[in-house]
């Protein structure tokens, strides 16, 4: 059987790709979760190769399920494969490029145990949350960045003299306990003054795939840094660059998948931010109502064969009168604008009326500090409002901003513009809800009169009371319950509470709100 082309085996270390000598497929071995590529070449050298041919793929994993994939052209006459496995055994693949379906090219690689982690997914105990695939769970510590992220004339990843500030950031970031980074310009640029406009960021359409490379390099980055990584306005963003055929939308969508659907550290976004904000030319171009969205929202899902999780940025009006995608299927994170808002019962309420018992919830635009659509908020109010937002389940995304979006810290990445003392803030109460179990736990408003409730029903539960200083709830499980006090502005603060059973109504310590009253079962 004739080959087509020359077949070069990479191997992933991590998530970084790096070439290889040639070797045979019973020798390959790849990393679980990490990156398996083939590169190949086409024997013509094609007018149009995005359109003129397509390189279909077979995978058949261990359990023996069968996955229809693609490849994607990479210049000249060259083309890969990329993908992330997720079982450990043998798999098998096929590919031929479509006009040449008798040329087969066969191969097997080896998916052996690694120490990459999973690719981000709904909790594989708990979808309420988010977590990884494999099992492990992670709270999510998210922060926005504007539009020069991923722009070369910010730093140039090729060019060592130019002050690496995009290394100086990332390590401040990790540093600070940030593992999400939601990202404004990045497979579209905003092209809009004080935004978008200016910065050189990778031009994903017309499909280049010059530009992809350029934006592989940063994603490289970022998942060896085991970064996650969100797209703020997704494969459709506003006043960007896209198809708006339907036929091209397809193309489009799938080259990317192709290219970068093996990252484990991206979630996937269709469009953003707010397409229902503003349906005119200067945003969306008329392209994007309710159903393009869906359809889009569906296409993206059906040829996302690695299983990323998928949403849409939806407007501040969504918290009020509810998510419009919540219960479709291919929809499976709630990325929410609001409630801004410095009253904790509004807030908690909005998130929670928005968070579908069996997906995840981002407040995506949520506690914005410094932005000019939002209120000021104090020191106090930060601490207040991340307990609540942490309480209601869902995922911060935080921000350090001096008027929209693209301004402050989060827009220039300057750290003359840092306000460290307020993520400081953010940080110290990340640090203290990821020290109980919450990935265990749901909302379960149901069972409190007051105060915001994260449980396990009948085992363990934690209810914070930002504005009340009583508590009631009824206790329905035939035992008897421990309980314990944590002050909300001091968490090391925690004082023996009460032995509780059946209906409970008690006081907090000093008569005041801002205390988190934890409930146990007693041991038998």
């Amino acid at each position: 059987m004739k080959r087509l082309g020359i077949l070069i085996l990479l191997l992933a270390t991590g998530c970084c790709v790096t070439l290889s000598e040639s070797v045979t497929s019973s020798d390959s071995e790849v990393g679980i979760w990490n990156c398996f590529e083939l590169q190949t070449e086409h024997p013509d050298v094609l007018d149009d190769p995005y359109r003129d041919t397509e390189l279909q793929v077979t995978l058949t994993a261990p359990d023996g399920e069968v996955i229809h994939y693609w490849g994607f052209y990479d210049g000249g006459q060259t083309w890969k494969i990329r993908f992330s496995p997720n079982r450990l055994g043998e798999w098998r693949y096929e590919y031929w490029f479509k006009e040449k379906k008798n040329e087969v090219v066969k191969g097997s690689f080896k998916c052996v145990g690694s120490t990459t982690p999973g690719m981000v997914a709904l909790d594989e105990s708990n979808p309420f949350w988010l977590g990884l695939k494999g099992g492990e769970h992670r709270l999510f510590r998210s922060f926005h960045v504007g539009d020069r992220f991923f722009a070369t004339n910010w730093d140039d990843p090729a060019d060592e003299e130019d002050g690496n500030p995009r290394t100086a950031f990332l390590n401040w970031f990790q540093e600070n306990g940030y593992n999400m980074m939601s990202v404004a310009s990045h497979y579209t640029n905003r092209q809009e003054k004080s935004r978008g406009e200016g910065w050189e960021t990778p031009k994903l359409w017309p499909l280049d795939y010059r530009e992809f490379q350029k934006m592989e390099i940063i994603l490289d980055e970022l998942c060896e840094r085991d970064i996650t990584i969100y797209p703020f306005a997704g494969f459709f963003g506003a006043k960007g660059e896209w198809p708006a055929e339907h036929d091209e939308q397809e193309l489009y969508i799938r080259y990317i998948l192709a290219r970068i659907g093996h990252y484990p550290n991206t979630i996937l976004t269709v469009a953003g931010p707010e397409p229902f904000w503003r349906q005119d030319k200067s945003q969306y171009g008329w392209n994007m109502r309710m159903d393009d969205i869906v359809r889009l929202g569906k296409l993206i899902d059906e040829n996302d064969v690695h299983d990323h999780v998928l949403t849409i940025h939806n407007e501040k009006r969504a918290t009020k009168y509810g998510d419009p995608f919540i219960y479709d299927d291919w929809y499976e994170m709630s990325t929410l604008q609001g409630p801004t808002t410095l009253d904790r019962d509004e807030l908690f309420g909005g998130l929670v009326s928005n968070h579908h018992p069996e997906k995840a919830c981002f407040a995506q635009e949520t506690l914005w500090f410094g932005n000019m659509f939002h209120p000021k908020y104090t020191n106090d109010d930060i601490r207040r409002n991340t307990l609540a937002i942490l309480f209601a389940g869902a995922i911060l995304n935080f921000a350090d901003m001096n008027g929209n979006s693209s301004s402050g810290f989060s827009g220039t990445l300057d750290f003359e513009d840092l306000h460290q003392e307020q993520h400081d803030i953010v940080h110290k109460v990340w640090d203290w809800f990821e020290t109980i179990p919450y990935y265990r736990f749901r909302t379960h408003q149901e069972l409190v009169r007051n105060g915001f409730c994260l449980a396990e029903p009948g085992e363990e539960y934690y209810i914070y009371l930002d504005f009340e200083n009583e508590f009631r709830m009824d206790l329905d499980y035939p035992h008897t319950f421990q309980s314990e006090w944590i002050n909300a502005v001091n968490f090391e603060d925690v004082r023996e509470g009460p032995e509780l059973i059946e209906r409970v109504k008690i006081r907090t310590p000093d008569g005041k709100p801002q205390w988190i009253l934890h409930i146990w079962k007693s041991e038998e």
